[in-house]
Parts: C-alpha cells; structure tokens; sequence
C-alpha cells in the first residue's frame, strides 16, 4: 500500500488511517522509528492484538496479524462449539 504523505514543519508525517488500523495502531501507541537500507521503517514498540486490540505479551502471529493467546482460545472454542452443533443435522 504506497500513500504520499508530505513532512510537515515540525517534521511529522501523518500515518493513514487504513494503514493504523490494519497495524491495530491506537492513538499515543509507541512506535520504533528507523533507518533502513536507504528507507525509514516504523513498527509498533507493542503490537495489539487485530481482535480485542489489548497489548499483552502473549501475541502469535497468523497470516502476518498479531492475536493474544486469549482470542486465539475464544475463536478455537467457538470453532469447536460450531463444528459441534453441525453434527446434529
């Protein structure tokens, strides 16, 4: 995703909203900014968890989205509640 953004006086530089979304970015989050191979790099200091958006240390990481151990339980019990309910029919 390549958005154009221009620096402003005192040298800040707005990150899109779609973009803060997708990282789970929250207003006030600490982020890492960084030089990188001739690029400058931002990542979050703490990822969020893509569901509940809490910030814990016990984040995986699936299909490149951060989930805290607590969703990753809820989803797998409700996946098993459902695959539960479709053998009745």
């Amino acid at each position: 995703m390549l958005n154009q953004k221009k620096i402003s006086n005192s040298g800040n530089v707005g990150i899109p909203i779609a973009m803060r979304r997708d990282m789970c970015l929250q207003p006030k989050d600490a982020v890492n900014v960084q030089m990188q191979d001739g690029s400058i790099v931002i990542t979050p200091v703490s990822p969020r968890c893509m569901f509940c958006g809490a910030s814990k240390d016990n984040m995986k990481k699936i299909y490149g989205r951060h989930v805290c151990g607590e969703c990753i339980e809820y989803a797998a019990s409700r996946f098993k509640d459902d695959k539960a309910g479709d053998s009745d029919e």
